[in-house]
């Protein structure tokens, strides 16, 4: 009878871990929408777009010296970018920033417009929309 006290008490431990993990694991939030627009002084548009609607994907990817890509065809190149920026709710504004230009190895001092639109699956947004850098 003790010892099927034990096995049970360490199944129900177990579980219990699992729940937590599994639950602790899935509170990372999802981008279900990015929008970024940059434009340098000398005119030149980078454009990168990203849209969760009902399962599908929609996809833009628009940066200069590469062929403009739709949908299946530009996500690995934007899923290549939320790999190396660290877009997460609450994140400082300079961080992303500088980041992202980073990303497309652009000098700040060159930007004449930044913004940046991203929705999360929880509700969270992170918005930028700045004139001058």
């Amino acid at each position: 009878m003790k010892r099927n006290s034990m096995m049970v008490a360490a199944i129900l431990t177990f579980l219990l871990v699992g729940f937590i993990s599994l639950d602790h694991a899935q509170a990372s939030p999802t981008i279900i929408d990015f929008e970024l627009e940059i434009e340098l002084k000398d005119g030149t548009e980078y454009e990168i777009e990203y849209d969760v609607k009902k399962n599908q994907i929609e996809a833009k990817y628009a940066v200069p010296g590469e062929v403009v890509t739709y949908g299946q065809e530009a996500l690995p190149k934007i899923e290549q970018i939320f790999k190396q920026v660290n877009l997460v709710p609450n994140v400082e504004k300079d961080v992303v920033i500088k980041e992202l230009l980073n990303v497309f190895h652009i000098d700040r001092k060159a930007v004449s417009e930044f913004e940046l639109d991203v929705k999360f699956d929880g509700g969270q947004r992170i918005k930028i929309d700045e004139k001058t850098l």
